[in-house]
């Protein structure tokens, strides 16, 4: 189990969540070398053992992000983590979801840029579809996703706990703290080195001048991945495709009809059909 010093003079809450949200990570790295020792076993191994390492690697390592973020919502007040403060809280008082938890944190102060959004909707979008739907990932996938937590976690311990990443898991006292951090030293270099390379075969594609850039093209952020890599319209297909530069996701895409902005979906529209934008949608279904 990791040791946490009480270096901060900060609630037991505080501390036990940290603890607990660095024993998360920790647990969700361990399933990650798991799944490399399978895959480069001598051995036939079934695909199950893998896959379930990929997927526990996803759900522990999320859930040490959701614990650090609470961990500094309960330091500006235990309470603030409850979904109802002003109710009597006990064992079943249920914390604050997602969406409210950063609300709470914004509002507070706490600074979110849009690389650190992007990463935490792509993160939790990964999280919820394979605890939803079966997992269809592999080992550079599951890589990039500990390198997209990894660095969004530096920047958020250090700034808004006072926490060094690395000298937290160099305090594992089971000898593996230099291994571990190395691994997710890696995971980092790979997302931004992959990211990079994306950006690089996009530039390819646009126009230098960048005013014919923005009249001719539209770069829009990937549903999958969050991050702007999707070039519209996609000059590798003849029809209405587009590819993810940075994660390989395919759409079709369309505008929506009301707003003009683009629309992504994994089929083509029928005739007659139409599909709003996800801000057009909810404008529409708050007023019927």
């Amino acid at each position: 189990m990791p040791k946490i010093k009480n270096k901060r003079k900060e609630p037991d809450i505080v501390l036990d969540l940290e603890h607990n949200a660095l024993s998360s990570l920790l647990h969700g790295i361990k399933h990650y070398v798991d799944a490399l020792a399978l895959l480069n076993a001598r051995f036939s191994i079934p695909h199950k053992l893998i896959t379930d390492n990929f997927k526990f690697v996803i759900i522990h390592v999320f859930h040490s992000v959701e614990l650090f973020l609470k961990a500094r919502l309960t330091k500006a007040h235990p309470l603030l983590i409850y979904s109802k403060p002003e109710n009597e809280i006990n064992e079943d008082a249920h914390t604050v979801g997602f969406e409210a938890l950063l609300g709470r944190l914004s509002n507070l102060g706490v600074i979110f840029t849009k690389e650190d959004r992007d990463d935490l909707n792509a993160l939790r979008k990964m999280r919820n579809s394979i605890e939803h739907h079966k997992i269809q990932k592999d080992i550079q996938d599951v890589k990039l996703y500990v390198g997209r937590v990894a660095r969004f976690l530096e920047k958020f311990l250090k700034s808004e706990l006072n926490i060094t990443l690395k000298e937290e898991i160099l305090e594992e006292d089971s000898g593996e703290g230099e291994e571990t951090y190395k691994i997710l030293s890696e995971a980092i270099h790979s997302y931004e080195e992959r990211l990079q390379n994306a950006k690089e075969e996009m530039e390819k594609i646009l126009p230098v001048d960048i005013k014919n850039r923005f009249t001719d093209y539209e770069i829009i952020s990937c549903d999958t991945c969050g991050e702007e890599t999707i070039i519209i319209p996609d000059d590798r297909y003849e029809d209405d495709r587009i590819k993810c530069f940075f994660c390989g996701e395919e759409y079709y895409y369309e505008h929506c009809y009301r707003c003009g902005l683009p629309v992504l979906s994994d089929k083509p529209l029928e005739d007659g059909d139409y599909n709003p934008c996800s801000d057009c949608w909810h404008e529409i279904m708050s007023r019927d």
